[in-house]
């Protein structure tokens, strides 16, 4: 999880339709579920609006944790996205992470397809099937204990996490 995508959607649906709705109340994700008097559709729409994705943000240390693991491993970043979202939101990706090529992002609809080392995601539905090591980023729309145990190797709270277990990963790969 690179950036507040959450946080930004709320924001924009509360503008927009006159809710209050708070990001922590999101506690899984169909977040259609929390804005009860908007059509499903309404509470997409945003994903699709080019101006969206300059409101997204980077969480607490994502740049950071992105550039270390550019620098050290092949780093790719896998995306879902709508095709009308798909260039503002990777002009806003390559903004935000300007370490980051186009080459090294994709777009995929089923993370389930992709194949790796590691895979790194907030969502328990793009872990579940993913063949290498499976890391939960925390949010609070992943914090069902059942399904963390079902489809994940580990569960980090922060980028701080992440960065301590690939150095612990580095230092293991390093002494073998």
């Amino acid at each position: 999880m690179v950036w507040d995508l959450v946080g930004a959607w709320v924001a924009w649906l509360n503008m927009e339709h006159g809710t209050n709705v708070k990001p922590g109340e999101i506690a899984h994700w169909h977040i259609p579920n929390y804005f009860p008097e908007l059509e499903a559709q309404e509470v997409y729409e945003p994903l699709k609006h080019p101006g969206f994705w300059e409101t997204v943000e980077p969480i607490a240390g994502a740049a950071g944790g992105l550039a270390y693991l550019n620098f050290r491993h092949e780093l790719y970043f896998a995306t879902a996205s709508y095709p009308v979202s798909v260039a503002p939101k990777v002009k806003r990706l390559l903004k935000l992470f300007p370490f980051i090529e186009e080459e090294q992002v994709i777009v995929i609809h089923d993370k389930r397809l992709l194949r790796g080392d590691v895979l790194i995601d907030d969502g328990f539905h793009n872990l579940a099937d993913f063949k290498g090591t499976r890391i939960l980023f925390d949010a609070p729309h992943n914090r069902n204990e059942d399904m963390r145990r079902v489809s994940c190797d580990m569960a980090v709270s922060d980028w701080s996490e992440l960065f301590d277990y690939f150095l612990s990963y580095e230092r293991g790969a390093t002494h073998n």
